[in-house]
């Protein structure tokens, strides 16, 4: 009888378990607090409004934060990295793709609509 090992997926139902990685580019883990600017679409227009985000990581396709308050799915953002140093400051535009409860606020993913300049 030979023995042979064999690969086998886990199933889990624990839906904290992340399965995959979505990103395509490399994710460098990032700090900071940054201001943003969001926009809300409501029956009658739209509004803006202003909330901090604690940086976590960000990649050249999505920057990841903490956030007080839970920010809409599918909502625009832009984001305004202040200068630092001889660096000139700059904002990026995104749309938020994730948002999920955390013990400190929520923690959100952010799509980029602009690539990041190198």
């Amino acid at each position: 009888m030979s023995m042979q090992n064999t690969l086998k997926f886990a199933h889990t139902n624990n839906s904290h378990v992340v399965t995959s990685e979505r990103r395509v580019t490399q994710r460098h883990t990032m700090s900071g607090r940054v201001t943003a600017l969001r926009s809300e679409q409501f029956a009658g227009g739209h509004r803006n409004c202003i909330c901090s985000l604690e940086l976590m990581d960000m990649s050249d396709t999505g920057v990841g934060a903490q956030a007080a308050e839970p920010l809409p799915i599918n909502s625009h953002i832009t984001i305004f990295f202040p200068p630092h140093g001889p660096e000139r400051g700059f904002n990026l535009r995104g749309r938020v793709v994730r948002c999920h409860p955390t013990g400190t606020g929520h923690q959100i993913g952010v799509f980029l609509e602009n690539k990041i300049a190198a």
